[in-house]
């Protein structure tokens, strides 16, 4: 099957290049239609239940997203450790004069919530929060 193929596309050298420049180009074009119809955001089934909660969230509490989440390493100290919260207390301030950052959540800006820190206490996170009707970030 393979070998009758391959004597059918020598014999026919350019017809078959030309052939397959014309298919290259014509999935190109429909390709690239593809990219209007794309959402960055995901797909969410707007009649689930996490659906409906998010919805319900945001609506009756507000609830905002983080817009980025920083998970702080500190490699092989505790996030208690005083240097530690020293510097990730900096970083927290350093972010928080970024414009169109709203306000920020850490362990250490929480009074050391467990949730926002990891299992081993080497490692804690820094939500950011920015301004939900810019997106427009300065450095």
């Amino acid at each position: 099957m393979f070998a009758g193929l391959g004597r059918f596309i020598v014999q026919r050298k350019k017809p078959v290049l030309i052939l397959f420049i014309i298919g290259i180009l014509a999935a190109g074009g429909v390709g690239s239609l593809a990219f209007s119809k794309l959402d960055t955001g995901g797909y969410s089934d707007l009649g689930s239940e996490s659906a409906k909660a998010y919805d319900y969230l945001t609506k009756k509490f507000n609830v905002q997203e983080p817009a980025a989440i920083l998970v702080i390493d500190t490699q092989d100290r505790s996030v208690d450790d005083p240097a530690v919260v020293a510097e990730a207390t900096a970083l927290e301030m350093k972010v928080k004069s970024v414009a169109n950052v709203e306000r920020t959540i850490s362990y250490w800006n929480t009074g050391g919530a467990p949730a926002m820190r990891a299992a081993d206490d080497k490692a804690a996170f820094l939500f950011i929060f920015s301004d939900p009707d810019s997106n427009d970030w300065a450095a």
